[in-house]
């Protein structure tokens, strides 16, 4: 049996996504961890509301440690970057010739690496501003991630988060 993880971008950009639905709603972080790993849980094994919320609360509390004018648009950066970009700075093919970056993976992303990443980012931003999200991006027009797009804009009611 072949175990299907949640590639560590994916989770990043989902745990963001996350994080900026809920700042900008009055709906419990819950709901949205527990409508989206519902739906991510079909393709990924470690896809768990608790660790959907846990990651996404600590980046919540991390961007509550330093003053910006604009936190949300440090994770809209984020999650550009975690989509269009490998850790090594290469241009993510999300579509190749033998599968997909949205293929399970075969180990797990821990709940800590995932939030260190996203603080490594987070510094590497405040130092240089190249890792901007370009000016009117927009995640609906990145091509590829439909099925993923289909779980992001799901309607998300408070009654989620029971």
């Amino acid at each position: 049996m072949v175990t299907r993880f949640m590639p560590d971008w994916v989770l990043g950009c989902t745990c963001a996504h996350i994080t900026i639905r809920f700042v900008n709603s009055t709906i419990p972080l819950e709901a949205f961890a527990n409508k989206y790993s519902k739906s991510l849980s079909e393709k990924y094994v470690d896809a768990s509301s608790k660790k959907l919320m846990g990651i996404s609360q600590d980046m919540l509390y991390f961007l509550a440690t330093f003053e910006s004018s604009n936190h949300m648009g440090v994770v809209e950066s984020y999650m550009f970057n975690s989509l269009n970009f490998t850790k090594r700075g290469r241009k993510r093919k999300i579509k190749t010739l033998f599968g997909s970056a949205l293929d399970a993976k075969e180990q797990a992303t821990t709940h800590q690496a995932s939030v260190r990443r996203f603080k490594n980012f987070v510094f590497q931003l405040r130092s240089n501003d190249k890792y901007n999200a370009p000016e009117g991006w927009n995640l609906r027009e990145e091509q590829g991630i439909d099925w993923l797009l289909d779980i992001y804009e799901q309607n998300v009611i408070a009654m989620d988060g029971l």
